[in-house]
């Protein structure tokens, strides 16, 4: 799951002036933001049901449970791309 995860965070990173980089191993994955305000898009993906945290100010950690399936992949992306992309 944590490769899918990855790939799929990564395809929607792509799409994103704000990202400057996806990092992360397994399901435990950092999408470090340009800006250096991840907080501001961790507030937004709450808004939109995902709950993330922000690391050192610039990384918007994502570390689902180790039980998460694909359908909840899915969600936590379509709800990232919104944030990330718009």
């Amino acid at each position: 799951m944590g490769a899918i995860l990855k790939k799929k965070i990564e395809e929607v990173c792509a799409k994103s002036d704000a990202v400057k980089e996806v990092r992360g191993k397994g399901l435990f994955i950092g999408i470090e933001v340009k800006n250096g305000d991840a907080m501001q898009y961790c507030r937004e993906l709450l808004k939109h049901g995902v709950l993330a945290n922000d690391s050192h100010g610039h990384t918007i950690r994502i570390s689902p449970p180790l039980v998460i399936n694909e359908e909840e992949i899915d969600y936590l992306v379509e709800r990232l791309e919104k944030v990330l992309v718009g």
